[in-house]
């Protein structure tokens, strides 16, 4: 007899997906590892060591991967990534170089989003109650009434908490 187990959290590349909340985050050992890799690259940085390019390109593809979870991810990798692109150009992928100090900046701003490690909503709620107005002087308070039962039903259902920012 084959038996199905449902699961609504899917670990993935280091990565949990919960299906019920829909949101995405880091698990604590793959996010501790990535931030490990990143203090070592700022370490080579500041002390003006000589680092491998494929390195350098390897420390890039884990910190893209985290464009599902991070939406302004590609824009703190653009310094690193040109001083990747211009080494390969002169070097070659076997070819060494010194990362730019310019970088440290990119570096610590994925060191503070790693530590924080917030949830990344993967679908927008789907809102419960609109408020409209108009410029009419009667009438409004019959609709605000109307709106205030909603959400004085969604309050028992203890679904108002969250979309309060919607209703109010």
């Amino acid at each position: 007899m084959c038996q199905l187990t449902l699961n609504q959290e899917i670990y993935f590349l280091g990565q949990t997906w919960n299906m019920t909340k829909m949101n995405i985050f880091m698990i604590k050992d793959r996010r501790h590892q990535l931030i490990e890799q990143i203090k070592q690259s700022i370490k080579k940085t500041q002390r003006h060591k000589i680092i491998k390019i494929k390195e350098t390109a390897a420390l890039i593809g884990r910190l893209n991967f985290l464009r599902t979870q991070f939406k302004e991810a590609s824009l703190y990798l653009m310094l690193i990534d040109s001083a990747k692109t211009r080494a390969v150009k002169t070097q070659g992928w076997t070819g060494m170089t010194v990362s730019l100090q310019e970088a440290l900046k990119e570096l610590y701003w994925w060191i503070k989003k790693k530590a924080e490690n917030k949830k990344q909503q993967i679908q927008d709620p789907i809102p419960q109650a609109t408020i409209v107005t108009d410029a009419s002087p009667k009438g409004w308070g019959q609709y605000w009434n109307q709106i205030l039962e909603r959400f004085q039903q969604l309050m028992e259902h203890s679904q108002a908490t969250r979309y309060i920012g919607q209703v109010i």
